[in-house]
């Protein structure tokens, strides 16, 4: 079976690129952590960090931009899945409630 053989039930096409965010809960905007995040779409992305968090938990995201033409991507996001891998990290699905 080829990767076209299935039905894409997602709303939103996803990017299919890595890249440093900082999040932070939103009950503790100010402490911000590091993460690793893929798979971004218009309607959320996975992130991969140390911290396990819970599913239903709302936090805030910044995604740096390279350029000084384009402003940092921030985002208000609700957890969605948490998948514990091998490595004791985790792997972390969000859904985006608000870009700011």
């Amino acid at each position: 079976m080829s990767s076209k053989d299935y039905e894409e039930k997602r709303s939103f096409r996803r990017l299919d690129l890595e890249m440093p965010v900082k999040y932070a809960l939103v009950s503790s905007p100010d402490e911000y952590r590091q993460a690793e995040g893929s798979d971004l779409s218009a309607g959320g992305m996975a992130l991969h960090c140390k911290q396990a968090l819970k599913p239903g938990t709302e936090i805030k995201l910044v995604i740096d931009s390279d350029s000084s033409n384009y402003p940092a991507l921030e985002a208000r996001a609700v957890v969605q899945r948490v998948v514990q891998n091998e490595a004791d990290d985790y792997l972390v699905s969000v859904i985006f409630h608000q870009v700011i």
